[in-house]
């Protein structure tokens, strides 16, 4: 599949993620086939399963700022709303999030996968 039929199928904003990396198309595709190995996903997860409030919010936010970075907007509001679960203590919101980005970053990573 052609990269920018991916991005559309992500819902990139292409002029803005380009302008972020100063027109340097082929590095944002490069960072954006990276992100999958990314290992905040699932520093994340672990966290989750050690009931490590400081390591779900340290995941979360730094999961946060990359997916800003890249316009993975999906990714960025759930993780975004994992963060202020955590640091407004509604941690009983917190799995519902998890398992809400859990397919969306399934999803994601599948598409970056196709990348060229």
């Amino acid at each position: 599949m052609e990269n920018i039929a991916v991005l559309e199928q992500l819902g990139i904003d292409t002029q803005v993620l380009f302008g972020r990396f100063c027109g340097n198309e082929a590095m944002a595709i490069r960072f954006l086939k990276s992100f999958p190995s990314d290992p905040n996903f699932e520093r994340l997860g672990k966290a989750l399963d050690d009931n490590d409030v400081k390591g779900i919010e340290m995941s979360a936010h730094t999961m946060k700022g990359v997916c800003a970075n890249l316009e993975l907007k999906g990714l960025f509001e759930l993780s975004s709303g994992i963060v202020s679960a955590v640091r407004e203590d509604r941690l009983s919101d917190v799995p519902g999030l998890y398992e809400r980005l859990v397919p969306e970053y399934r999803r994601v990573s599948a598409l970056l996968s196709q990348l060229e």
